[in-house]
């Protein structure tokens, strides 16, 4: 008679069912411990150079390094020896720090800009182009703004320049409004606001522009 069939799992099995579907409120700590297993059981953090980094490694040769918030390794690594295992630790950890300082650096730069444009207000005229093999351009006008939303409204166009059959410039004719007023999301970011086309989405970004100045325009057919 065929014996029963083995149904237990292995650690490995274990291991890998723990890290792939991990219980319901697993802390990032003890997703990353369970990743570095019994292979790298020792963790060595540097919250006040660099909050969130962490490498699990076995105090000789083998580490797993972790950053942000993710559970994810940045790197896992055999070394030839402790030193440069040590080695490279310090370099992580001084390269998340950096990383970290930069960010915030770009955060509290975007903060003056910010502050320093205001928000958006009545009034605003906004441009932006899009076109695969031609260059279209899109303009709307702030009717009202709160907050990080807007209501705007498309802009009729005026010819102002012909460079060729199939290219020219054109601007906005302020007095002259499109379709119904629509409600959208303001996005501060790199220095200015960003809207995003209501026809158009992500292919058409708008931003605040100068009404008196003359856009490119050109099609194919």
């Amino acid at each position: 008679m065929p014996s029963a069939q083995n149904t237990t799992q292995s650690p490995t099995d274990l291991h890998l069912k723990m890290i792939n579907s991990p219980k319901e409120g697993t802390t990032v700590h003890e997703l990353r411990r369970i990743r570095a297993g019994k292979l790298c059981p020792l963790v060595e953090e540097r919250p006040d150079q660099a909050p969130g980094a962490q490498i699990w490694h076995d105090g000789e040769k083998l580490a797993l390094a972790f950053s942000g918030k993710g559970a994810r390794p940045r790197w896992f690594i055999r070394f030839h020896s402790t030193e440069s295992m040590r080695a490279e630790m310090d370099l992580f950890f001084s390269n998340v720090a950096s990383s970290l300082n930069q960010a915030a650096d770009r955060k509290a730069e975007d903060l003056a800009k910010k502050v320093a444009s205001g928000p958006l207000a009545p009034g605003t005229f906004l441009q932006g182009s899009w076109g695969w093999e031609q260059t279209q351009q899109e303009f709307y006008i702030v009717l009202e703004a709160k907050g990080s939303s807007a209501v705007i409204q498309r802009l009729a166009e005026v010819d102002v320049e012909q460079v060729s059959s199939m290219s020219g410039y054109v601007k906005p004719d302020m007095e002259s409004r499109l379709g119904e007023p629509v409600k959208v999301r303001c996005v501060f970011a790199h220095g200015t606001w960003h809207i995003k086309d209501p026809r158009y989405g992500r292919s058409c970004t708008l931003t605040p522009s100068d009404p008196n100045s003359k856009y490119y325009v050109s099609s194919y057919a």
